[in-house]
């Protein structure tokens, strides 16, 4: 949430972002290194909240979802 929130405070009106995070099954929860794992339909519930517009989802395989997103104008 913190991430997504400083995202879109650095973003002006309009600007677009991309970035990739980990989706899919938790694996090796226990090790600090794989960082968290996130649902499509969770990431647009946060990106939604956070005042972005959604442009694209896209997962690449099974443990990789791409994010394309603007802010809002």
């Amino acid at each position: 949430k913190n991430y997504i929130a400083e995202i879109v405070r650095s973003l002006k009106h309009g600007g677009v972002v991309k970035f990739q995070v980990r989706t899919g099954a938790p694996v090796h929860r226990w090790r600090w290194f794989y960082g968290i794992s996130i649902a499509p339909e969770e990431m647009s519930m946060l990106l939604h909240d956070a005042g972005l517009e959604i442009l694209r989802l896209d997962i690449e395989n099974s443990k990789s979802l791409w994010v394309l997103a603007r802010k809002k104008v």
